[in-house]
């Protein structure tokens, strides 16, 4: 399960770098470096928080179905977000327009992540029946 959750993680790392420029204004130089810089920010959280916070919803998973197990991964996306929000407002930065983009990244990544591993279980599940 841990190994299934990590390729997941990975596979969203790698879509995500090409996913997330396309949600942001940016000049076709800029394709890359957006996704850079956003990666570099997203990919530590998703590997940390993403896969420890998927392996206990699908501990607490007593057979649900798959859109509530959706709604808890957003639900921890969200409380990542309240962390960076208070924790740039503690600092004086300028909060609002950091949580909208916190948002449209947590948002895209907590999707991709939640594909790819429902997709990456669906293989696994495929395997182990052959």
């Amino acid at each position: 399960m841990l190994a299934r959750i990590i390729l997941a993680a990975v596979i969203t790392s790698v879509i995500g770098f090409f996913i997330l420029p396309l949600f942001f204004n940016s000049g076709p130089n800029e394709y890359f470096l957006v996704g850079w810089v956003a990666s570099t920010v997203t990919v530590p959280f998703t590997f940390v928080v993403g896969v420890i916070s998927s392996l206990i919803i699908e501990h607490s998973n007593n057979r649900q179905q798959v859109w509530v197990s959706y709604l808890k991964h957003i639900v921890c996306s969200l409380i990542c977000v309240a962390i960076f929000f208070i924790y740039e407002k503690l600092n004086g930065g300028q909060a609002n327009d950091f949580l909208i983009i916190a948002l449209i990244i947590g948002f895209i990544y907590t999707t991709i992540f939640f594909i790819s591993d429902y997709v990456t279980k669906y293989f696994e599940a495929m395997s182990q029946k052959v």
